[in-house]
């Protein structure tokens, strides 16, 4: 196991050095469409919003020259007790995803609407992508709108491929028993292409009790091969250290299930003492799968020492596992979410994340009710860049404090530019910030942007990070409240 520790420029706080010059233009207001669940998506020189709220779907189309709205259309015909699962493009299409459970037969439905952007509509109604004759587990998500938050039931997640030909939806079939020690999770897994064509699917039945076994991750290949990354305990507790010591008392696994059948390849993982806090499964454009993430020494479970990385080849074995050790000056890393890893053109990756926690925080009414709000807190972000031979090109650590939330489960926006990395967020204060990383030498500057408070006398409410839409490599458009029910387009030119 390679070990790679920087000596000299490993870490470093920056602080805020200088104002950005940018040209910030101003569009023309338009009725505000209020909705838990907000996507932007842009092609040519056009905007399309895709906002929905309950059973409302409403559809505007934006010209990104003008940044005027063109024009709005409204669907009331969202099913009774649908679930939006995901607004997403694939393959230059775009899409919403429903569930909507048949209590009378008993069978779990997704389905998929197309939208055509051209025009800004609803190409048909929704249509049936695949069904489940049982009930699904869920998960909770949330989403801000104002000072309102709503919460989803997702049952289905998605994932594809590098090259974006496979689709894999992913759901879990709810246990017929609540003992975690007799029960074996049955993952159900569906491959379709990029017209959402079934290719193949399949039950699954794990091959470790719910007890015995978590499943980290998933990912597909560019053949429609599914995998599942898991993390196996070593004996019947659920203890993470081995008698309290430095030993894991854990490895991983890889599962991979050729498509059309229904067997699983296992393939068990050694990572030494190195405790896995938080790992990826990503498919390289090389067509090997690759791992990502961070690591604990053991010590304190919550703080993350390293970066770790390793290949997986077709045949299922597993190679050049390297790590990438934080100097140990610098301060504890807690509750570090693994973000994005973006892999590069020429191989190399860039690993992001982020610090989450939510506090808790109790008050009284007026009439001594107890009240408790949770707030979700976005901090100091972890940026790694690895070459395509596995060489550590650079680590930063960039500073930050945010509280709030959004719709993307992070503090933050990314943007790429030709030579330099972009992390955008909007601090405490409301100022939108952004962190300038040049991709070789990692080399890190801070400016601020705007301040939302006034920008060419409008006061701006209800912005974030989920909202900001890429338009040109160094230009992006966000979308925000200006008060008297008004929304309003800013086009933020980066080069100037």
């Amino acid at each position: 196991m390679k070990k790679h520790l920087l000596q000299l420029l490993l870490f470093i706080m920056i602080p805020l050095s200088s104002i950005a010059q940018v040209d910030i233009t101003l569009g023309t207001p338009y009725q505000v469409v209020d909705a838990f669940q907000k996507k932007y998506f842009y092609e040519g020189d056009k905007i399309l919003s895709i906002k929905v709220m309950r059973t409302n779907i409403f559809l505007q189309k934006f010209d990104a020259n003008s940044l005027s709205l063109i024009k709005v259309t409204a669907y009331k015909d969202l099913p009774k007790n649908s679930v939006v699962e995901k607004i997403a493009k694939f393959a230059n299409r775009y899409y919403i995803f429903y569930s909507l459970w048949d209590k009378k037969d008993e069978v779990e439905q997704l389905f998929s609407r197309e939208i055509d952007f051209k025009s800004g509509v609803f190409i048909n109604a929704g249509k049936l992508i695949l069904k489940i004759e049982q009930k699904l587990t869920s998960s909770e998500t949330s989403f801000e709108s104002g000072s309102v938050t709503s919460y989803n039931i997702d049952k289905f997640n998605f994932y594809t491929s590098n090259d974006t030909s496979k689709i894999f939806i992913q759901s879990r079939l709810k246990p017929n028993t609540k003992n975690d020690s007799k029960s074996y999770d049955i993952i159900n897994i569906n491959v379709f292409n990029q017209n959402f064509d079934p290719i193949w699917n399949q039950e699954i039945k794990m091959p470790y009790t719910e007890k015995k076994m978590n499943n980290i991750d998933y990912s597909v290949d560019y053949e429609g091969n599914a995998y599942i990354l898991s993390m196996v305990y070593d004996d019947n507790t659920t203890d993470i250290k081995k008698n309290k010591d430095a030993t894991p008392n854990y490895h991983l696994e890889l599962l991979r299930v050729k498509a059309n059948t229904n067997h699983i390849d296992i393939t068990p993982i050694e990572v030494a003492d190195k405790f896995i806090n938080k790992i990826g499964l990503y498919e390289h454009p090389m067509h090997y799968m690759i791992c990502a993430g961070f690591y604990s020494n053991g010590k304190v479970l919550d703080n993350i020492n390293g970066v770790i990385l390793f290949k997986i080849e077709k045949e299922g074995k597993y190679s050049d596992i390297n790590t990438y050790a934080i100097d140990k000056d610098q301060s504890a890393f807690k509750n570090l979410d693994l973000t994005e890893v973006i892999i590069e053109k020429d191989g190399s990756l860039l690993l992001i994340g982020e610090q989450y926690y939510v506090t808790e925080h109790h008050s009284s009414s007026a009439n001594g009710r107890t009240i408790i709000d949770y707030i979700s807190h976005y901090d100091d972000m972890l940026l790694t860049k690895i070459d395509n031979v596995g060489k550590l090109s650079w680590m930063k650590r960039l500073s930050k404090r945010q509280m709030g939330g959004g719709q993307e489960n992070k503090g933050y926006k990314y943007i790429r530019e030709e030579n330099n990395y972009n992390i955008l967020f909007f601090d405490n204060s409301g100022l939108l910030n952004k962190y300038t990383i040049n991709n070789i030498k990692g080399d890190v500057i801070k400016t601020s942007i705007l301040n939302p408070n006034n920008i060419k006398g409008i006061q701006l409410f209800q912005y974030g990070e989920y909202k900001i839409l890429t338009i040109a490599p160094s230009t992006f458009v966000f979308e925000s409240y200006k008060k008297n029910k008004e929304d309003i387009l800013i086009k933020v030119n980066l080069s100037k």
